[in-house]
Formats: structure tokens, sequence, C-alpha cells
């Protein structure tokens, strides 16, 4: 079972989930439905997936995730990184059995690749060491589009990340486009972002 969570601190021009960035997902389910449907699927399912959106943006983040627990499910978080310190919570209390973070880009262009110039990477790279010190299962993975995202840029991003895990990589591209195409469309995505 995967959550959709609403909100997200990030404008990635890219998300592909972005009516729920900005509220206008026209589908919700209350608490009530979602916990009468896992009562359901106890048993049936292994786990729950809790993704978003940013869902360690949610207040009530925690007591949702105990609640799930005691169901007796596992639970996997997909975050973008950006709140290790509730991230490091959920994980020291044992409410996640596996959390995927998204890695947006090197360093150097993560800003505009989250559409937050001079965006302070400091919070994701907590996130990064503590998760590298193996407290929990994890994995890394990041969006390549190849048009806008440099040879480089995708190996110093897998540098950040990768130890002795797998970066897992979702490759976008557009056959005969060239880098100022690229630079063109990704001005006008951030023109229009959120």
């Amino acid at each position: 079972c995967t959550l959709f969570t609403p909100g997200c601190n990030f404008r990635c021009p890219f998300c592909h989930n972005a009516s729920l960035v900005d509220g206008s997902a026209d589908t919700f389910v209350s608490e009530a439905e979602l916990f009468s449907f896992l009562s359901r699927r106890k048993g049936i399912l292994d786990g729950v997936c809790i993704t978003g959106g940013e869902p360690t943006l949610q207040k009530d983040i925690i007591p949702f995730m105990e609640k799930i627990r005691e169901m007796g499910f596992l639970l996997k978080l997909d975050t973008n990184g950006s709140f290790p310190e509730k991230l490091i919570h959920l994980v020291e209390s044992g409410l996640v059995d596996k959390v995927a973070v998204d890695i947006k880009n090197s360093p150097e262009s993560y800003g505009k690749t989250v559409g937050i110039e001079n965006y302070d990477l400091t919070p994701v790279l907590k996130t990064v060491e503590y998760l590298k010190a193996d407290h929990v299962d994890y994995e890394f993975r990041t969006t390549v589009d190849t048009l806008c995202t440099s040879h480089i840029s995708v190996f110093v991003t897998a540098d950040l990340t990768v130890d002795n895990h797998n970066l897992v990589g979702r490759t976008f591209s557009v056959a005969g486009q060239d880098q100022n195409h690229c630079r063109q469309q990704y001005q006008r995505d951030n023109d229009n972002c959120y």
C-alpha cells in the first residue's frame, strides 16, 4: 500500500506529484477510511510506503505511523531528506523499516533543481550521513533528465551517496534536443514553478 501525503518544501520543476505539492489533488481519503482499508488488508499486505509530497512535513506523521505500526505493517518512508531530525526520530523510535531518499542533483546544482536558489544542503547531507551509518535499511535515488543533467552532475550525485548501497536512477530523455533547448525548457519550467 502506498500513501501519498500533500505538501512539499521543494518546487522541483519535474515533479511527478505536483498536484500534491500545490494542493490541487482531487482525491483524498480520510484517516478513518484508510485505517478501515488497512484493517481489511491485514495478512494480505506486508507493508505501507508513505511518500508525497514530503511526508515529514506532516505534523501528525509520528502518531499516524505509530497507528500503522500497531496494526503490524512494515513501514517505508520516501523523503527528500530535508528534515533529518524528524527522520532520525522516526528511525530511532522503530517506526521505519526502510528509507528512500531522493537526491536531486550534485551539490552545485541542488538549489536550481529543487526550485530554491541558494538552497542550504546541510539538512540533506545530515540525512545522507545518518543513513550511511546503517541505522536502517535505505536507498538513495535520483531522477536524471539526460537533457538537463550533465554526466559530471550524475557522477557527483552518485559520489555524494553511494557507499555499500545502490543509487537507484530513473532516466528520462528526449532524443534530438540540444543543451540550449534544455536550458530554455528548464527556464520555462522554473518560471512556471508553483
